[in-house]
This record gives structure tokens, C-alpha cells and sequence, in this order.
């Protein structure tokens, strides 16, 4: 109940403070217009990979093979990296492949973004406003 943690959601892209405040984006004008677009990408690689399956989130999209064929998937992996990037390239996403996955998000946004917007806020070098001011001093 009263540790100071900040919480961090899909992917970095919204923050919430310790006191529990509303949830707060990390970067502003994101949009998830690609993601129908890029919906049956997903599905063609989950139907044909078995013990696989797509996650969908409110910005981002992740398609998890751990339960697969670690050989198999590994390849699907790699042809579905090929294939996203080939039809995102209009659109402001990064599509990057982690440990046992493949996922497209907003530009620009990671833990990391989250994390150093997180600092800024604490020390006082980035303000959102007045509650912000308050709790930077």
C-alpha cells in the first residue's frame, strides 16, 4: 500500500504514479490505425505455425512461439519480422523480435522512453501540469 512504485504498461507506453493517479501516456498523438491493417499478417503466422498466438493490445501487437517448434517458429519468426517491416514501412512502428516473440508498437516508445520519462518527472526536468510541479519539488 504505501511504496513509492510507479507502474508501466505495454511496452513503456503509459506510466501511472505511486499515489495511483490516472494512467498517463509516455509520448503523446499515438495512433493504432495500422493495427487492423496488420491484423491478418498476424493471423496467417499463427494459423499456419502450431502452439503459437497473437496478442493484442491497445497499441501494440505481439505474436508468442514459445510453445512451439523452437526450429519452426524460429523461421516463421523471421519471415513474419520480413513481412511486417515490408508492410509497415508507411506507418510510424517498430517491429522487433525478442525472446520467443514478434511485436509491432508505436514509434518510439520502450521501457526504456518509460523509464527516462519516469526520471525526468522525479527530478523535476519534465512538468505535466501542476499536480507535476508539486510532486518535483
Amino acid at each position: 500500500g504505501d511504496l513509492p512504485i510507479w507502474l508501466v504498461a505495454e511496452n513503456g507506453l503509459f506510466f501511472q504514479r505511486p499515489n495511483g493517479s490516472e494512467w498517463q501516456q509516455t509520448k503523446e498523438e499515438v495512433d493504432n490505425d495500422w493495427m487492423e491493417s496488420l491484423k491478418p499478417v498476424f493471423k496467417y503466422f499463427e494459423a499456419r505455425t502450431p502452439d503459437t498466438f497473437t496478442e493484442v493490445q491497445e497499441f501494440t501487437m505481439t505474436w508468442h512461439f514459445l510453445d512451439a517448434d523452437e526450429d519452426f517458429a524460429e523461421v516463421q519468426a523471421g519471415d513474419l519480422q520480413a513481412h511486417l517491416v515490408k508492410v509497415s514501412g508507411h506507418v510510424p512502428v517498430e517491429v522487433n523480435t525478442d525472446i520467443k516473440r514478434v511485436e509491432v508498437r508505436p514509434y518510439g516508445v520502450s521501457k526504456g522512453t518509460a523509464v527516462a520519462t519516469i526520471i525526468d518527472l522525479i527530478s523535476g526536468r519534465k512538468r505535466e501540469g501542476a499536480e507535476d510541479t508539486a510532486d518535483a519539488e
